[in-house]
């Protein structure tokens, strides 16, 4: 399964690091980059530039500690939820069908205009 990650499950997460695959280290979805004002970002829909990395999980363990991350910082912020959904990765060469994981609204959360996580 291809990823789409933006930030807290990027390959510097040292729980998953070493078993995901680097696809594209430079590359972008149609969305909106949010601050969640916890550390993390959340990607919600939206036509703006998202940046984030290509990853290729291959083991369904280490997709299990993944959700499992997910479902820690969805225990975080209770109004909004992760989940999984398909979205288009594009990169300089070629365009790639993924998941990522957003939230389902970004009500009261703060826009990131680059559509970079730091």
């Amino acid at each position: 399964m291809y990823l789409f990650t933006y930030g807290t499950m990027a390959l510097n997460n040292p729980l998953v690091a070493k078993d995901l695959k680097l696809i594209s280290s430079d590359c972008w979805v149609r969305g909106i980059l949010c601050d969640t004002g916890l550390g993390f970002p959340a990607l919600v829909e939206g036509e703006n530039k998202v940046r984030g990395k290509l990853v290729l999980i291959e083991s369904e363990d280490v997709l299990k500690v993944i959700l499992g991350i997910a479902d820690s910082l969805n225990d975080l912020n209770p109004s909004h939820v992760f989940s999984l959904k398909p979205i288009t990765v594009h990169t300089d060469n070629s365009s790639y069908e993924a998941e990522a994981f957003m939230y389902n609204h970004s009500n009261g959360l703060e826009t990131i205009d680059s559509g970079t996580w730091i």
